[in-house]
């Protein structure tokens, strides 16, 4: 394995994250995604046609704010802030609303309770927002140039776009992997289990972002 292709699988890894929390909020619920920002849209205007600005409609704004405040903070670079600093400030608090919001659905009724599964679904978003503002961010960013950093993206968008020249086909994979990973276990298992194994993959991601950050910042000595 290259370092390419090394590189590449803490990215992968999100990728199966953002399908498998996406099918799991989509599926049990209310039927509102957590990443893709742009299919909440859809089923707003969806709603909206139907039901006029009644609160079922409106509900869709909950995940689209959450993931909109968090990418925002991720995009406000501050001057003197390096690269890797903030990478892994987003990283690990990405990862700590996530771990705040598996708590709640391990110890509340997300799925039959409205509010608290609306409640699920927006701090997951937020959760995610971060996380693909940490992740999926231009690997050729420079610290003296801030501003080649894209953090402003919806999760899937990032995903494509990352991986357009050589993993773009296996990060969509991973993705629909993570979907039917997330209908499978809510099914069969429990919406408590998909979220527990969304965080134990984003965290193995996670470090591994960190083991590519260090190898960044340190790299090995050259021989001769």
């Amino acid at each position: 394995m290259d370092g390419r292709s090394a590189k590449n699988w803490s990215g992968w890894g999100l990728c199966f994250v953002f399908g498998l929390l996406d099918a799991t909020c989509y599926l049990a619920l209310g039927g509102a995604f957590a990443a893709l920002m742009a299919g909440n849209l859809v089923l707003m205007g969806l709603s909206l046609g139907d039901f006029g600005l009644d609160s079922a409609s409106l509900v869709y704004l909950l995940p689209i704010l959450a993931f909109t405040v968090s990418a925002t903070v991720a995009g406000a670079v501050r001057p003197g802030t390096t690269f890797r600093s903030l990478k892994l400030d987003l990283l690990w608090t990405g990862w700590s609303i996530l771990l705040a919001t598996c708590l709640i659905v391990w110890s509340a009724d997300p799925v039959h309770v409205t509010a608290i599964g609306w409640l699920v679904v927006s701090t997951t978003a937020a959760a995610l927002g971060f996380l693909s503002g940490a992740v999926f961010l231009s690997r050729g960013y420079e610290e003296d140039n801030q501003s080649q950093a894209n953090f402003m993206a919806d999760g899937i968008s990032h995903l494509v776009s990352y991986h357009v020249s050589s993993g773009k086909l296996i990060a969509i994979v991973f993705f629909l992997l993570g979907a039917v990973a997330g209908g499978v276990i809510y099914r069969y298992v429990g919406i408590g289990y998909a979220f527990t194994l969304a965080l134990l993959v984003s965290l193995l991601a996670i470090l591994g972002e960190v083991r590519q950050l260090k190898v960044h910042q340190n790299p090995p000595a050259s021989s001769g």
